[in-house]
């Protein structure tokens, strides 16, 4: 298993906020990238409990639901910092 990336993660987390944020502008697709995004930044650490955090998200994503990805972005940075 190789070693996990926070800031990698981190990446990933933002680009699907900024998706987030084009698809409620009227790019409905952008929803689908942000939620590949999500998968993305789950694929990059081994921390279970965050790797189900952000399923737990991008799977409210998928549902059409709205959610705060800058939540996640706050609590995998606190890794990082």
């Amino acid at each position: 298993m190789r070693k996990g990336c926070y800031k990698c993660a981190l990446k990933h987390l933002a680009q699907a906020m900024v998706l987030l944020l084009e698809s409620k502008k009227g790019y409905p697709i952008h929803r689908w990238l942000a939620v590949g995004h999500m998968a993305e930044a789950e694929d990059e650490l081994n921390e279970v409990s965050y790797k189900t955090l952000i399923r737990d998200y991008r799977h409210k994503v998928m549902d059409g639901e709205d959610v705060k990805v800058v939540e996640l972005i706050e609590v995998i940075n606190q890794e990082v910092i």
